[in-house]
């Protein structure tokens, strides 16, 4: 199911297995210990049942390795299963997209960038985890790029480690995610990159404008002088900047309670709730000092 070429030992292994039909002598799921079972025709639902029949009631862990093709019936899907990976509505007889898109896209500008970027130095490199048609990395792209492109495979967490890795030897490190799935980076943004202090830059694809309860906002306008944002969370960025803005341009006072963006270490939570005034006492304190202005 991967969209482009797969790369690493891993995979290797297990094009063995499907040339051997599960039988080569190199297998590393047996390695491991486990029992293993290969399916060629993993697009046969009879195959499958009979499969899933034999090993259902085995007492102990079990592979069952299944071969499928992808795009199975579809010829053109089967040809060219990069481009087929993913698609919009098109034409079934003239192959045409139904909608056309128009003008310089935010992916087009950035893989130029990354293309000149890199061709001019050498220490640039383009990472990916599993998803280069996103971000305009085909075929004759990945080529160009040569070694100056990494596919980490479905690993985004990786992609950063990497990313950090090559950065602390002098590289330039360009991460490039969908926005799906950048969530799984978080740890590795924090603990491999940023307390390490390792440069990278990080493009997001993707990604969709997020709306507030205006309605409800509107009201409180109407009848509160004063608007106040509680979050256990950072203040930069957070959800109480969002209230601000909204009220920006009108009387209503907003007060936003949170932490400071900053490293802590080792500090006791309540020094740390005395420091961003999130004790009981000065949330009431500043409050009340607002309210009497």
């Amino acid at each position: 199911m991967s969209i482009a070429e797969n790369h690493g030992g891993l995979y290797k292994n297990l094009a063995q297995l499907r040339a051997t039909n599960g039988q080569a002598e190199n297998n590393f799921f047996k390695a491991m210990g486990l029992d293993y079972c290969y399916v060629e025709e993993g697009n046969n639902v009879r195959a499958l049942i009979d499969t899933f029949t034999k090993v259902k009631d085995i007492d102990h862990p079990i592979v069952v390795h299944i071969h499928t093709v992808k795009g199975k019936g579809y010829e053109d899907a089967e040809v060219n299963k990069e481009a087929f990976h993913w698609v919009m509505p098109f034409d079934l007889e003239t192959k045409k997209p139904l909608m056309e898109m128009s003008g310089i896209s935010y992916r087009d500008v950035a893989l130029e960038f990354i293309m000149k970027k890199a061709a001019s130095d050498k220490t640039v490199v383009a990472i990916n985890a599993a998803t280069p048609g996103g971000f305009g990395f085909y075929k004759e792209n990945r080529e160009k790029l040569g070694s100056q492109y990494v596919d980490v495979g479905i690993a985004e967490e990786h992609a950063v480690a990497l990313a950090s890795g090559i950065a602390s030897q002098g590289a330039k490190p360009i991460l490039c995610f969908s926005s799906s799935f950048v969530q799984r980076t978080y740890d590795q943004l924090l603990q491999d990159l940023a307390i390490n202090n390792n440069p990278a830059l990080i493009l997001v694809y993707n990604g969709a404008i997020s709306g507030i309860d205006k309605e409800m906002l509107e009201n409180l306008k109407k009848d509160h002088k004063v608007v106040i944002t509680l979050e256990d969370g950072l203040l930069d960025g957070g959800f109480g900047e969002k209230i601000t803005r909204f009220y920006g341009n009108s009387d209503t006072k907003v007060l936003n309670f949170g932490a400071h963006k900053e490293f802590t270490d080792k500090v006791p939570i309540a020094e740390l709730y005395q420091h961003y005034h999130l004790t009981k006492k000065q949330i009431v304190e500043d409050i009340q000092r607002v309210l009497y202005l």
